[in-house]
């Protein structure tokens, strides 16, 4: 039995629970801002005609874009604009192929003109950027033209707001299933009405924050401003794409399992529709990208119904205590929980292990942004799980004796660490894979920045021995890619197998776009790759890049 004073004395020095959460939520948001809002997009533009800052003789009728992975391009996401950033008229883009936009344009005089877009990736995560050039011999358009038409809008919606709807959402559905779940297998007939409350709180929670979600996605894609994001055009943009499919079935089967939470509907009913609504995360995101892609959204479905069952029993759990004073009949609901949440918890670990072993791969992935954002889940994971290990062999054989109070406190931290969880989860999802980031599932693609106004962006295609195509974009401030032929060399070193440095000269494609087909990666592992960029004969900057070469 616990002791009265034994309890007291946990009250004094015991946060309450809502500052608790309040305060995991708050060290994980600010930790999260810490990443630099780049890595949210996760396809680039490889070339365009006519490319960026090119001098033409003659107008051209159309301009095509070309990106490194399948896009879709949002209404009026191509704009363009002449050197007074006066809108020229509306023009039409049509998708090619997955890789190639191709944009009508109006007949063109002698003038400079600025054309910028908005795509989205397959993995629903924008990006924007822009593309000069001129007609005659008319000048060409200054920097801050070309920043102000570009702007950026949206990027802070992107990076931050998004994300963190996202976790609300995850929060308030997966409660909502997890609560479903838990009354009908764990709760008498007579005690689920506290779990059906639980339920339509935080149901309502995930449709609130689905809802604003959408309108953050919109602001997004489309640049229009959070007020301009409102109009039927944008919205509906949204969607039809994998992440708005995704809200308006999640939408659907959290207004059914409202309806079906009613009393005397089947419990069956409830815990379909709650299963089914937080199964809806999977339908964008990463794993329609990453290969495999099957393994991946099982695994992941399989994850977030067990996340579902944790955190909302663990809700359910939390009512109980607070709200009933019988001993006994809160130690039957706290001991069938807890026989319960060994094989969830069991589920998610195991879920989890595979989902990250498919988007990290290799030690080496660990140093990318989603690599940390990942360790930080993992450590999160792993206080959660002490904690309902504590919980459950310490705490809970003492329930029966008035020992309560005490396991309300810990599984109130437990709550708020899974909060924790949730957020950075919202912001994991936003993240390039790290698998993705260092080559291990396709080209590899590294991003530094030199100078600190330029961004060097590093392709390497296919990563394997033999013959590889690299190629090198160096973009300024503004998102133009910027560079003259002559400026920018490669160097290889192999230093385990004592190779190197291997000096390689480009072949320049375009303002800013360097490329090179390179036989000497003969031998598999850890190479460096540096880029030496040199504007003029008296500066000289360098960005060096760990390419993971495979057999």
């Amino acid at each position: 039995m616990i002791s009265s004073d034994v309890r007291r004395r946990v009250r004094r020095r015991g946060w309450s629970g809502r500052t608790r959460v309040a305060a995991c939520v708050l060290a994980v948001v600010a930790a999260a801002l810490l990443v630099p809002s780049g890595v949210w997009a996760h396809a680039m533009l490889v070339g365009s005609d006519p490319a960026d800052g090119a001098r033409l003789d003659v107008a051209p009728e159309q301009i095509t874009l070309e990106f490194d992975e399948p896009v879709e391009v949002v209404s009026d996401g191509i704009r363009l604009y002449d050197a007074d950033g006066q809108r020229i008229g509306t023009v039409a883009a049509d998708t090619l192929t997955d890789l190639l936009v191709a944009v009508d344009v109006p007949d063109l005089g002698e003038g400079a003109y600025v054309v910028t877009w908005r795509v989205v990736s397959l993995d629903s995560h924008p990006l924007s950027g822009v593309v000069t050039f001129t007609v005659g011999e008319a000048a060409p358009v200054g920097d801050d033209l070309v920043a102000e038409l570009f702007g950026g809008a949206g990027a802070d919606v992107a990076g931050v707001l998004g994300p963190l709807l996202r976790a609300l959402a995850y929060a308030g559905t997966l409660v909502a299933a997890g609560a479903t779940f838990v009354g009908w297998l764990v709760l008498d007939p007579t005690e689920r009405g506290r779990a059906r409350r639980v339920v339509i709180r935080a149901g309502a929670v995930g449709v609130c924050a689905t809802v604003l979600a959408v309108w953050a996605q919109s602001v997004a894609v489309t640049g229009f401003g959070p007020i301009g994001a409102l109009a039927p055009a944008p919205i509906a943009e949204v969607l039809t794409s994998g992440f708005g499919q995704g809200s308006m079935v999640r939408l659907v089967w959290l207004g059914l399992l409202a309806l079906f939470g009613t009393r005397g509907s089947p419990m069956v009913g409830q815990v379909v529709a709650g299963a089914l609504a937080a199964a809806t995360f999977a339908l964008d995101g990463h794993q329609r990208v990453v290969e495999p892609v099957a393994l991946l959204a099982l695994f992941d479905v399989v994850h977030l119904w067990a996340v579902a069952i944790w955190v909302g029993g663990l809700v359910v759990v939390l009512v109980t205590l607070r709200t009933t004073g019988e001993d006994l009949r809160v130690a039957h609901v706290v001991a069938r929980f807890s026989g319960l949440a060994l094989w969830v918890v069991a589920v998610v670990v195991l879920s989890g292990s595979v989902m990250a072993w498919v988007l990290v791969r290799v030690p080496a992935a660990i140093t990318t942004p989603y690599g940390w954002t990942l360790v930080a889940k993992v450590v999160l994971v792993a206080v959660a799980v002490a904690t309902a290990a504590h919980n459950r062999w310490r705490l809970v054989p003492a329930v029966a004796s008035g020992g309560q109070d005490v396991l309300r406190r810990t599984v109130g931290i437990e709550a708020a660490v899974l909060a924790g969880v949730l957020v950075v989860t919202g912001f994991l999802v936003a993240i390039e894979p790290a698998a993705q980031a260092v080559g291990v599932t396709g080209p590899h693609v590294s991003s530094a920045t030199i100078d600190e106004d330029l961004t060097v962006d590093l392709t390497v295609e296919p990563a394997r021995v033999g013959v590889n195509t690299v190629h090198v974009y160096v973009t300024g401030p503004t998102g133009r890619l910027v560079g003259e032929p002559g400026q920018l060399t490669f160097e290889f070193s192999l230093e385990e197998a004592g190779v190197g440095p291997l000096r390689v000269e480009p072949f320049f494609a375009g303002p800013g776009h360097w490329i090179a087909n390179v036989e000497e990666l003969a031998l598999a592992g850890e190479w460096q790759v540096a880029v030496v960029f040199a504007p003029d004969r008296f500066s000289e900057s360098r960005a060096t890049f760990t390419v993971p070469i495979r057999r």
